[in-house]
């Protein structure tokens, strides 16, 4: 079998300063190769750097941001993406307004990790297609639920070091439960 395209999956907050950093070098790390995993800001702070609060955080976890410039977020990107995960409802509601729905592969990260539950797992023992298959396999869980989990996570920016510790603690706790999902 020949290796399959690598899909791309991209992480969304306000300003891709915080969490949608967190949440790419987390996926980045854990699927390694196996996605092109990207971030980018409905309102993204172009030309500013990673919070020394949020760099501090992220190194705690293994995570070097320091290089990171932020990135606008456009329709084309997610147009591309196989998988989006946005942080928070505003994110969401950027992308209705602009595409004039919310494409069947957003997923707020908590509604994502709370659908891995039920969603059943795509079945191939590629990983590259199962991340691919992933949006597909959540929404079709995500029709048929009417109760799942629509937090936001925290946004911590220009906030204390708890905070955005917090925000990190609850990116992991969602990631952690989509790659065990994936595989």
């Amino acid at each position: 079998m020949a290796d399959s395209p690598t899909p791309k999956v991209l992480c969304v907050c306000t300003s891709n300063l915080c969490r949608s950093v967190g949440m790419q070098l987390f996926l980045a790390r854990s699927w390694k190769g196996d996605a092109i995993v990207s971030s980018a800001g409905t309102y993204a702070m172009v030309g500013w750097a990673v919070p020394d609060l949020a760099l501090k955080v992220m190194a705690s976890e293994g995570l070097d941001a320091s290089a990171y410039e932020p990135t606008q977020l456009t329709v084309a990107v997610v147009e591309e993406a196989d998988l989006v995960l946005v942080a928070a409802s505003e994110n969401r509601a950027w992308i209705a307004q602009r595409m004039g729905t919310v494409p069947s592969n957003v997923f707020l990260l908590a509604e994502a990790s709370a659908l891995t539950v039920f969603a059943m797992r795509p079945q191939t023992s590629d990983r590259k297609e199962r991340i691919r298959l992933a949006a597909a396999a959540l929404d079709s869980a995500r029709a048929q639920l009417t109760d799942v989990r629509h937090e936001n996570l925290l946004d911590p920016n220009e906030l204390n070091y708890e905070a955005h510790a917090e925000a990190l603690r609850q990116c992991k706790k969602h990631l952690d439960a989509i790659t065990a999902w994936v595989g």
